[in-house]
């Protein structure tokens, strides 16, 4: 099942500000189901959780533009957006071009978000590990290798059987348990249910959404 909305001011399009993404993969052809895999999994091997052995995995995505930066959202810009869904819309005037010079009106006010903030993700949990891409909307695609993912991620991976209230963090380098085989063959899975599932994993909004990308909310907090 494969399950994407793109949420703005109650509508649907281009100017998203929350896109949420879930899938969940069906077995591979050959995977044991029910009794079959609960009793293979009791038998030893690699185990996940509650006794079944890791299959192909669940994707999991987030891009929440309005959680993106949290400074900028406090700042007084997310209440500015939530009040242009309230808005009695003006009949004279075209919808998109009506929302296009509010957005740009709430960026000449409060800036624009950080982009480069690294907030938005694509996960994958296949029962024993998680691993998650955390990205910027600078950085949308499908990394394929791990040298692609660091350089393009912060790079989480948990072991949910050993660590099920995810404390550690396998995917950092200084980890002593960190092991880039594995960061790899998750990295596999991820890579393959988001061409699966998602296709050209693309950012699905301008980045001059808000008529510009100065970030101005620092500023107003330090001044």
């Amino acid at each position: 099942m494969h399950v994407r909305r793109l949420w703005t001011m109650g509508q649907e399009d281009e100017s998203c500000l929350v896109h949420i993404c879930a899938v969940w993969s069906s077995p591979r052809p050959g995977h044991a189901t029910g009794s079959d895999r609960r009793s293979r999994g009791r038998a030893g091997g690699l185990q996940g959780r509650r006794g079944r052995a890791p299959g192909d995995g669940a994707l999991y995505c987030w891009d929440g533009l309005h959680q993106l930066d949290s400074e900028w959202a406090l700042s007084g810009a997310l209440h500015a957006l939530t009040n242009l869904s309230v808005i009695e819309p003006d009949p004279d005037v075209d919808p998109a071009a009506e929302r296009e010079a509010r957005l740009h009106a709430v960026g000449e006010q409060y800036g624009a978000p950080d982009f480069r903030r690294r907030t938005f993700y694509r996960t994958v949990v296949d029962g024993r590990y998680k691993l998650v891409r955390w990205f910027s909307p600078d950085d949308y695609g499908n990394p394929a290798s791990i040298e692609d993912l660091y350089a393009t991620s912060d790079v989480t991976l948990h072991d949910l059987e050993a660590d099920p209230g995810e404390l550690e963090n396998l995917g950092h380098p200084d980890h002593p348990r960190h092991d880039p085989a594995l960061v790899a063959h998750m990295l596999s899975k991820l890579h393959a249910l988001v061409a699966r599932e998602i296709g050209d994993d693309e950012r699905p909004f301008d980045l001059n959404l808000f008529g510009t990308t100065e970030v101005k909310h620092r500023d107003a907090l330090v001044g």
